[in-house]
């Protein structure tokens, strides 16, 4: 069981941003002069507790990164080996601030 929670967190990441998309809505133009907006891709980061080169946890969440960019076409970056505490909340804060739409911690 232990072996799937990876791949169970993996799928929860692309359900999440699957519902995320799904669920945007465009408000269309009041007059036709007005130009719509050019659709940006979702920007989503990840910050991994460990490097993604153990074959681990971390491993698996790069995993589901890789599949969720693929399949979904979003813009994805990551951070590896972040321990818990005032250097996570850091990473994440710069993360936001550079336009990522998204976080899985």
């Amino acid at each position: 069981m232990q072996k799937k929670i990876p791949l169970i967190i993996a799928v929860l990441a692309v359900l999440g941003v699957a519902l995320w998309l799904a669920l945007k809505v465009e408000q269309p133009a009041v007059e036709a002069e007005i130009e719509k907006p050019v659709e940006e891709k979702l920007k989503v980061g990840f910050v991994y507790v460990g490097p993604i080169g153990d074959h681990g946890w971390s491993y698996q969440h790069d995993q589901g990164r890789l599949a969720v960019e693929k399949e979904l076409g979003v813009e994805t970056s990551y951070v590896e080996s972040v321990p818990e505490g005032a250097d996570a909340e850091r990473v994440i804060r710069q993360l936001a601030s550079s336009g990522h739409d998204l976080i899985f911690t």
